[in-house]
């Protein structure tokens, strides 16, 4: 059931301007915006103007500006700050992102810019904020809207809709939400959703790889004909091979109106390193449109993949559903993101990352020296259904001998079993307690940091410096013993040399970075 709110949105009204109450002229009174809120639309630069003193970017040559003002309270260091213009003005508008600041402090920030860009692009724009501070009493960010009035056709203000939210997990092909029945309408939304990954013009090239260039695409690279904006990632793996059809349908609860109303959806086979497009739906495909892919064929063990991207950056809610049509819907019912085995101690250590399970009992561990005859090893229950990212690990007796086969299954509540991956392990590799590798490096937009923790399961510290030794921000992870490999996010900081260091109780682990736009 939908909950509807209703906000009453009172408009004082003069002979030459106009102001929504409830928005701030100023950055002392700037407004609240509550994290994963729904869009707050109604806003306007109109009756705005410029305080004494205040911080804008002068674009001159007749241009009037005037800004009004938001405060975000940091609870993430990463958040998307969702901007969707609901008129054509005259001139665009210009979004500037400065903090952190005290609770409720700020004001002629000018020199801590978090975010600063002309919004001269679609009309929806999603921003992924990052190496935000969460600490709290100093996790304070004020956001200005800046409206640039300069004659001509169109309006003389913006009118648009703002929130922030959370990034969606989903915002990239390597943590696409999984799709694990066949003929059952999974909804979705691209609310949330950020532009992640992708290089040229139109951030099309969506797995960083010039080797793979859809049909249609005008440019070497890209792996999709539209402009991307906020996507969302769908996936399934098929286990045995054959063909299937996916439909989109559903589009509702849209931010845009028409013509600029709906999304656009791309299916690819494939890695989320090397897409392969199997086809395009009409862009836009508005409210009541439906799109159904081409037959596609998913060979045994390999996935597809389905994104859904907001037209002209419109959030829409969509419903998708997955057709078998020959080889029987054989499919993997949970997401396996990683599975790492590594000698130390005496000990093998395993451990292996889930994005979600559903129906799914328990994991069986085994071991074998030819590849071929396994031997068992260990059971791991499931910890029942769930949508988030969880880490499962076990140990086995290290053997004497050169190199091991480690194979990972999962059995479901009905008794049925599913080869998950197979790991091989020489002897000598990844023993050492004190190994950490960051990769890739360089990297465009992520880096892996893999290192051996030989304590019990604790908390550990990734710092960011630059190379003069300014921290950019810190985040706390759960770090079990074993092998970890983490995720961190490098959107956002401008290309060069970096230091990422990661404190626990047993070492420092320290290593030098590059970040390199492609």
């Amino acid at each position: 059931m939908r909950t509807w709110r209703f906000i009453l949105v009172l408009t004082i009204f003069s002979w030459e301007s106009t102001f929504v109450i409830g928005q701030s002229n100023t950055c002392a009174g700037a407004t609240t915006l509550a994290i994963d809120a729904a869009l707050t639309c109604g806003q306007t630069t109109s009756g705005a103007t410029l305080q004494a003193g205040e911080c804008y970017t002068n674009y001159g040559g007749g241009s009037s500006e005037t800004s009004v003002w938001y405060r975000i309270d940091a609870t993430n260091d990463s958040l998307v700050l969702n901007f969707v213009m609901s008129n054509s003005p005259n001139c665009f508008p210009h979004i500037a992102v400065y903090g952190p600041f005290a609770d409720g402090g700020g004001c002629l920030p000018c020199a801590s810019i978090v975010y600063n860009q002309l919004q001269n692009g679609d009309p929806g724009s999603h921003i992924l904020l990052t190496g935000l501070t969460t600490t709290a009493g100093s996790n304070d960010y004020l956001v200005q809207i800046q409206g640039n009035e300069c004659g001509g056709s169109g309006s003389a203000e913006t009118n648009f809709c703002i929130s922030t939210a959370n990034p969606a997990t989903n915002s990239s092909a390597s943590n696409a939400t999984l799709i694990d029945e066949c003929g059952t309408a999974f909804s979705n939304t691209t609310n949330g959703g950020y532009y992640q990954a992708g290089t040229s013009t139109g951030f099309n090239n969506l797995d960083g790889n010039n080797s793979t260039t859809c049909g249609t695409c005008s440019q070497t690279g890209d792996d999709t004909p539209f402009v991307i904006n906020n996507v969302s990632w769908s996936t399934f793996c098929s286990l045995t091979t054959g063909t299937w059809q996916i439909t989109v349908n559903g589009i509702s609860g849209c931010t845009l109106a028409s013509p600029n109303q709906g999304i656009q959806a791309s299916v690819f086979t494939g890695t989320s390193g090397a897409l392969v497009n199997q086809g395009n739906s009409a862009s836009p495909l508005a409210p009541g449109a439906s799109y159904t892919s081409p037959t596609i064929t998913v060979n045994a063990g390999e996935c597809a993949f389905l994104m859904i991207d907001g037209f002209a950056g419109d959030a829409c809610n969509y419903s998708v559903t997955l057709t078998n049509i020959t080889g029987g819907c054989v499919i993997l019912p949970l997401g396996l993101k990683s599975f790492n085995v590594f000698a130390a101690n005496e000990k093998t250590n395993l451990s292996w990352e889930v994005y979600s399970e559903i129906n799914n009992a328990y994991f069986t561990l085994e071991r074998s020296l030819d590849g071929s005859d396994f031997t068992y090893v260990a059971t791991v229950p499931s910890i029942g259904d769930h949508d988030f990212a969880h880490t499962y690990s076990a140990q086995d007796r290290l053997l004497n001998a050169s190199g091991v086969y480690y194979r990972l299954s999962s059995t479901d509540k009905d008794g049925k079993t599913v080869i998950l991956a197979v790991k091989y392990i020489q002897g000598e590799l990844e023993s050492d307690p004190d190994y950490f590798r960051a990769y890739p490096n360089p990297s465009a937009d992520f880096v892996n940091l893999e290192f051996t923790y030989p304590m019990a399961a604790g908390n550990a510290t990734v710092e960011l410096f630059n190379t003069t030794g300014s921290v950019y921000h810190t985040t706390k992870y759960e770090i079990q013993n074993g092998l970890n490999n983490l995720s961190y996010n490098l959107d956002g900081l401008p290309d060069g040399n970096y230091i990422i260091r990661i404190v626990t109780p047993y070492r420092v682990y320290t290593e030098k970075i590059f970040k390199k736009t492609e």
